[in-house]
């Protein structure tokens, strides 16, 4: 896929810290006058800047906010390095920072652990048995926050903000959105996430045919799922994510899986209405649950936990997974250091707001504050 210059469009974006503030709006370097500004404005206003810029190889696109985030990467390294050094008490901010600063980045202990942290979730799932075992295990997944099959959650009701109700989402497949599935210009793309499941198959220990065979049958479940999901311009018309449901008709119509057992599971059984994002979705998931093989269910939900955890495990683990999602999907050429992937994946984590309480305590000085606050006050002025 092709990189993208996200262009800085005249702004120059200062770092706010406790020894300096440099505030820069207007850089009128980045002005390329052989353009014309009626003609072609973004070429004209940023083209110098994009020649002096060009994109790194770990990254698929490249601007000023990227420039702001490289700087804070390297204060957030120092914090994660210093709470690696001086943990602390159990349950303390710096121990839960600094284990799992020095866990992520300990690469030779990975490599010795291979996929052996996933193999009970791995075991579980070839131990199936029936249908009925697979809500269990899925539930579970969900509760541990793997992608599959569907999405559940409790969010703020979009038009009732005095009460919370629970949604139900497509979700569950391993490309961006359903038009990786459907559109013709996407199949190079298809085939290689094939390629990808197969090789990952191949790291749990399947020989290259059984690799193959799983992975084709993966592809065309997900395909299945992806033909009865809304496109991504559907989903931007948000009436029609909103179907509210009595839970004893959902219950009714998606009585082939045994979504009363779900919710006892995942502890959420005391309300009487829900959101169905995709109703059409929801009808495949109970055309499948009851049609589809069941081993073809514990394969994809086998591919759904190594794609979750790859990130987590050992180097060739790392390297396959950032070979699909990040270069053929992406278009990176080179894996960002360890220690910045180690930020992106704390601050993704429930203990992201500790990385980000760290730096305000250490960067976000009295006087910064007080330039925000005033920023603030001057966009309020009618």
């Amino acid at each position: 896929m092709k990189k993208i210059i996200i262009s800085s469009a005249l702004i120059s974006l200062s770092l706010i810290s406790n020894s300096q503030v440099n505030l820069k709006s207007i850089d009128t370097n980045y002005i390329d006058k052989s353009f014309s500004p009626k003609e072609d404005f973004f070429m004209f206003a940023n083209n110098n800047w994009i020649k002096n810029n060009p994109i790194p190889a770990s990254e698929s696109r490249w601007g000023s906010f990227n420039e702001l985030e490289e700087s804070n990467n390297i204060k957030l390294t120092d914090i994660l390095t210093e709470a690696e050094k001086n943990t602390g008490e159990k349950g303390s901010q710096n121990q839960l920072l600094g284990d799992y600063y020095s866990s992520f980045i300990d690469i030779e202990t990975r490599n010795k652990l291979g996929f052996t942290p996933i193999q009970n979730d791995l075991d579980k799932i070839n131990e199936i048995t029936n249908k009925k075992e697979l809500i269990s295990v899925i539930s579970q997944m969900h509760k541990d926050g793997i992608n599959a099959l569907f999405s559940y959650s409790i969010d703020q009701d979009l038009k009732n903000v005095n009460q919370h109700i629970s949604y139900f989402y497509q979700s569950g497949i391993g490309l961006p959105n359903c038009e990786y599935y459907t559109k013709p210009e996407k199949n190079d793309i298809l085939e290689a996430y094939k390629v990808h499941i197969n090789k990952l198959f191949q790291l749990i220990g399947y020989n290259e045919l059984e690799a193959k065979n799983k992975a084709n049958d993966i592809v065309v479940f997900e395909t299945k799922l992806a033909e009865s999901m809304m496109t991504k311009a559907e989903l931007r018309v948000p009436e029609n994510s909103y179907n509210p449901e009595s839970k004893k008709n959902f219950l009714l119509k998606a009585s082939n899986f045994d979504f009363e057992t779900y919710f006892s599971l995942i502890g959420a059984q005391n309300f009487d209405t829900l959101i169905i994002g995709q109703p059409l979705y929801f009808d495949k998931i109970n055309i499948l649950f009851k049609n589809e093989n069941l081993q073809t269910f514990k394969d994809y939900l086998i591919a759904r936990t190594i794609d979750h955890y790859a990130s987590h495990l050992s180097e060739d683990f790392i390297s396959q997974n950032f070979s699909f999602y990040g270069t053929v999907l992406s278009g990176t050429k080179e894996m960002k250091p360890i220690s910045e992937r180690a930020i992106n994946e704390i601050t993704s984590s429930t203990i992201g707001d500790l990385l980000g309480k760290a730096f305000v305590e250490i960067y976000f000085s009295e006087k910064a504050q007080q330039k925000v606050n005033e920023m603030v006050d001057n966009l309020l002025v009618v």
